[in-house]
């Protein structure tokens, strides 16, 4: 029994030592906001292979818009009407793999606000003007096949890979009986962030060399013992 408690502390120390090798690291870019219609370009950090074995990769996207809506009553008539501003981002990197998933997923973000007088009524030849902002985040995008492409994020210490995103906004106005004329000023920006999962197979660190240590003399006092009393 003896023997077999030193031996099991000697495989719970490689476990811990193995466990504590899992790890994450991530990076990311904003811009800053522009006029729509625009294309921004941001840079992220490959993997770096001096940190271990790349096991996953995941993203998530995130934007901003503001915009300014006139609503103009051309008619006579008090007439209810609203608006919908949008801006869809379209993603792509100069990873040709990535790239390509990107696009079986594009708009990868839409933003959207809605503008409505209070009471929904705009007084005939009048204009209601409004100003709103929207701000959006896509949940962990990883699809099915980022697996594949593991390799195409290795890189050295401080390379980096490039995406860009690109606006499509709009604007729908809802009511007015067609008497409503509609402008918007608009201006976005975007951004994103990697998150890379991997195994460090680096030696392992003087705390882990200690504990597997501790554990092995374990073993071998645990031996004398049965020996002395033999």
């Amino acid at each position: 029994m003896k023997r077999l408690s030193a031996f099991s502390t000697l495989i719970g120390a490689l476990t811990l030592t193995s466990a504590a090798q899992a790890g994450t690291i991530s990076y990311n870019f904003n811009n800053p906001l522009a006029d729509t219609e625009f294309t921004q370009t941001g840079s992220l950090n490959l993997f770096d292979t001096t940190l271990g074995r790349l096991t996953g990769v995941s993203f998530i996207f995130n934007g901003a818009m503001t915009t300014t809506i006139s609503l103009a009553n051309l008619s006579n008539t008090n007439q209810r009407a609203s608006a919908k501003s949008t801006m869809d981002l379209y993603y792509h990197s100069d990873l040709a793999g990535l790239d390509a998933l990107l696009n079986t997923g594009n708009p990868v973000l839409s933003l959207s606000t809605d503008s409505r007088p209070v009471d929904g009524t705009i007084a005939a030849r009048t204009t209601f003007v409004d100003s709103k902002s929207a701000l959006g985040q896509s949940a962990p995008w990883s699809p099915n096949g980022m697996d594949t492409l593991l390799a195409s994020f290795y890189g050295q210490e401080g390379q980096k890979f490039k995406l860009s995103c690109k606006s499509d906004s709009g604007l729908t106005v809802i009511g007015g009986g067609g008497q409503i004329a509609a402008t918007q000023a608009n201006q976005g920006s975007c951004g994103a962030s990697v998150t890379y999962t991997y195994d460090n197979n680096k030696v392992p660190e003087p705390a882990s060399l200690a504990l597997f240590g501790l554990a092995a003399s374990t073993a071998c006092l645990a031996g004398r013992r049965r020996r002395a009393k033999a």
